[in-house]
């Protein structure tokens, strides 16, 4: 199966609309399985759609919204013949003026679960983080996909740290082969990656166990919440249960592979059972 995370810095690019196709196109190209996204964003706004499109809905759902990036992105697969299905679930505001959250996308049904693993869960509150859960199958293997976008880390009891353990908590719940994706702000070789790579998950990283690789560093400059930075770090991530050999594994919208989309560049792998 092929998979795809990307923190889509969505309707904050210039030349969006560009970008959107781009991410569509290498959508199709790839032939992913399942795609999980960060910072999908919809104007808080905009008019309610009652009835998107194969989307599929968590018991207390915020409403998708006219332009939810996410649903622009399945729409325009839908045109070109391709079918995902997705859910969605919505973190804070963001800028003012957005209602941001994170996807998933997956070519068979998602059984959605979305839980907040922050400390505050006001949607006024930048530091609220919640994590979408969807049960789905690829290659005939029923999994847990996680689209996942982070805080910082503070301590061993606040900040990334608070909300690894509370995700780990809704992680056993699920005995299933497990891909755990997104955004983790912690790059690779700080405190919070290895709080990650040691913890009762049971998860490896991806990039580290693949037969192949190709690029690493998934930013590259001060971007919003890393103003100081002047180097490259590998902050996005896929996490897989070690049931999961790694073929393949790479970067994305990186500007060799494809233009840049956003402010991160794209993760994919491909991996058997």
């Amino acid at each position: 199966m092929k998979v795809l995370t990307l923190n889509t810095h969505s309707w904050l690019e210039a030349q969006q609309k560009e970008k959107l196709e781009i991410i569509v196109e290498r959508i199709m190209k790839a032939d992913y399985d399942i795609i999980a996204l960060q910072e999908v964003n919809q104007l808080s706004h905009n008019a309610v759609i009652e009835t998107p499109e194969n989307f599929c809905s968590l018991l207390e759902q915020t409403p998708i919204k006219q332009g939810n990036f996410a649903y622009e992105i399945v729409k325009k697969l839908k045109e070109k013949g391709v079918t995902y299905y997705w859910s969605y679930a919505m973190s804070h505001i963001g800028y003012d003026i957005y209602d941001e959250g994170s996807a998933l996308l997956s070519k068979t049904p998602i059984d959605p679960y979305a839980v907040f693993v922050s400390i505050e869960e006001s949607p006024d509150n930048y530091k609220s983080r919640k994590i979408l859960f969807g049960k789905t199958t690829a290659d005939d293997i029923e999994l847990l996909a996680v689209s996942c976008h982070y805080s910082w880390w503070i301590t061993q009891s606040e900040g990334f740290s608070y909300e690894w353990n509370n995700t780990i908590n809704t992680l056993s719940h699920y005995d299933m082969p497990k891909l755990v994706m997104g955004d983790f702000n912690n790059p690779e070789g700080t405190e919070g990656y290895t709080f990650v790579i040691n913890s009762e998950a049971n998860i490896q990283d991806t990039y580290t166990v693949a037969t192949k690789r190709t690029g690493s560093h998934t930013i590259e400059k001060n971007i919003a919440g890393w103003e100081d930075n002047d180097g490259k770090l590998r902050i996005d991530f896929i996490f897989s249960t070690p049931e999961f050999k790694v073929l393949r594994h790479g970067t994305v919208f990186d500007g060799k592979t494809e233009a840049i989309v956003s402010d991160h560049f794209g993760v994919e792998a491909e991996i058997v059972r």
